[in-house]
């Protein structure tokens, strides 16, 4: 619609489509978006010109790499040493003493996993760590012949066997001793090695350990009773 204030009646134009974009700097960034990181052109290109691109990368890849300088290269450049972090030494023998410093920090973490686990505990997983490998090296297939789970099996106390009774062991002295299952006393003394695996208290020892056994049992039922709420 004309202004009432132009001069000019003649309705207003639209601009071409076809007409050249005379904005530099919206062409410049035109040119930069339809091209990729690498410097070959994006979105959907033809196999010859991307050969094209390739050969003419190559050729200024080539190029830039004739004339380089030495320093750019890093011709005659010296060693650089870092450490495990990445920290830069200054010289070889630093390097070597950056090693012998975390080497005193593991032997030292070393020592205090051992502190904190007990020397009792590693011992045990040394032993099965032993014996796993062990039984790694055995046959699958065990036999009725096999010495070792025999000896492991004689070993098993049971209760009623009819020659528990029978097994006897001695002592550094060479006396024999009793080995094997007997009713608990409150003197801890074990019966002699000619015991027939008979009784003949009159029940006390057996009273006094039931009568230990329910004392402990209501205080514990006492404590629960008593922490029920809280």
């Amino acid at each position: 619609r004309p202004r009432h204030d132009s001069p000019d009646a003649s309705p207003p134009r639209r601009p071409r489509h076809d007409s050249p974009d005379a904005n530099p700097s919206r062409k410049l960034t035109q040119e930069k978006a339809a091209k990729m990181a690498d410097g070959t052109s994006a979105g959907l290109v033809t196999g010859d010109k991307l050969q094209a691109e390739m050969i003419e990368k190559k050729r200024v890849e080539d190029e830039m790499f004739m004339h380089a300088t030495d320093d750019a290269l890093g011709v005659g450049q010296k060693t650089v040493f870092r450490d495990k972090r990445g920290r830069n030494l200054t010289s070889k023998s630093a390097l070597e003493d950056a090693e012998k410093k975390a080497a005193e920090e593991k032997r030292k973490q070393d020592e205090q996993y051992v502190r904190m686990r007990g020397i009792s505990q590693l011992e045990r997983a040394k032993q099965a760590k032993i014996r796993i490998e062990s039984e790694a090296a055995k046959p699958f297939a065990r036999t009725i012949d096999d010495d070792e789970l025999n000896s492991k099996w004689k070993e098993v106390d049971r209760w009623g066997d009819p020659l528990a009774k029978k097994q006897t062991s001695f002592t550094s002295s060479g006396r024999p001793i009793y080995k094997g299952p007997y009713p608990q006393n409150r003197f801890g003394i074990r019966p002699g090695y000619r015991w027939d695996g008979v009784v003949r208290g009159n029940g006390f020892e057996e009273k006094m350990f039931r009568h230990a056994n329910e004392r402990k049992d209501l205080e514990l039922a006492a404590y629960k009773w008593s922490t029920e709420d809280m």
